[in-house]
């Protein structure tokens, strides 16, 4: 398994529109861009689009920020057919190789066995889940937040980088939502 990530910044790349396709089978509607969001983001320099390459084969994406104190997954998807695979640990794997601080990411609070399996998933792979209490600022005019838990590494981050990480999802990773 020869993983890589290849970031894409433009909706012109002849992959964008597979990519696109995974994102929206992938996560509901309440927890994901419009496509006209997605393609005003793309050329932002903390943004980061990756398609995630087993060689040749297209497997999945990540999507992340990056700003000096930390990483911020925003989506994190692998095609049906590859998952169980390795290809979720081995992706995770890669940002830790690129972090040079700490890694944020937000899932589902658990209510079934999917989503209890998805935090067992990000807690084998070294992540934390944080105390503090976080609701996702809306993706669509018209709808509220949505209530998601705050997973971490290496550890729990402070309340003062919670809220810094609040603020640059409010004011940069949302800003052009709708």
């Amino acid at each position: 398994m020869s993983l890589k990530l290849v970031r894409i910044d433009s909706a012109e790349h002849p992959m964008f529109e597979t990519a696109m396709k995974l994102y929206v089978e992938s996560f509901p509607y309440s927890e994901r861009r419009e496509v006209a969001s997605q393609k005003n983001i793309m050329g932002n320099s903390d943004y980061f689009f990756n398609l995630i390459y087993d060689g040749d084969t297209f497997v999945g994406i990540i999507t992340f920020w990056e700003s000096d104190e930390y990483i911020y997954v925003e989506h994190f998807a692998i095609e049906p057919q590859f998952r169980s695979c390795g290809y979720g640990s081995k992706t995770l794997k890669l940002i830790d190789d690129i972090a040079t601080n700490n890694i944020i990411l937000e899932i589902e609070p658990v209510t079934d066995s999917l989503t209890g399996r998805r935090k067992t998933f990000y807690e084998r792979a070294g992540y934390t889940e944080n105390p503090h209490n976080h609701i996702q600022p809306p993706y669509h005019k018209g709808e509220s937040g949505v209530k998601l838990l705050i997973m971490t590494k290496p550890g729990i981050i402070s309340k003062e980088l919670y809220d810094k990480y609040y603020d640059y999802m409010k004011n940069t990773v949302m800003k052009d939502t709708f």
